[in-house]
């Protein structure tokens, strides 16, 4: 039996994943990041703020669960070879800190502070030229 098609506006099915964006997504997370139900919106921010309690996996194979929602190809591109694996294969889950070393977070805050460390990472991205901005987010030719 087919399945009906459904039209859905902006991002597609999974909202931000597909949606094309001209200005930054900036994420804060708290304490884990990976739960299916908002496991890909935060891969597709362009910045990341983390509190020290914060955790991010994947963990959709665990429970016998494809994850087809972005995570699997978003944490490809952010993450080295082994990162991905390790969170796909293994249900590891990622520190803020390792998150940070690798490259994935841009500020480590205390617990409790991630929004407001979210906050200040927008209002660096506020002091650029508006256009400049998107510029640069389309020349960069990638969807985060």
């Amino acid at each position: 039996m087919p399945v009906p098609s459904v039209r859905h506006p902006r991002g597609g099915e999974v909202g931000l994943v597909r949606r094309n964006r001209t200005k930054p997504l900036i994420a804060a997370v708290e304490v884990l990041c990976g739960r299916r139900r908002h496991g890909a919106g935060p891969l597709c921010a362009t910045s990341w703020s983390a509190s020290r309690a914060a955790q991010f996996g994947l963990p959709e194979v665990k429970r016998g669960l494809i994850p087809t929602t972005g995570g699997t190809f978003r944490s490809v591109r952010h993450l080295p070879p082994n990162g991905p694996a390790k969170m796909l294969l293994h249900r590891q889950f990622l520190s803020a800190e390792r998150a940070e070393r690798l490259g994935f977070v841009n500020r480590i805050t205390e617990p409790g502070d991630a929004r407001a460390g979210a906050i200040a990472l927008a209002e660096q991205v506020c002091t650029n030229a508006p256009r400049a901005v998107q510029a640069a987010l389309a020349s960069a030719g990638t969807k985060w």
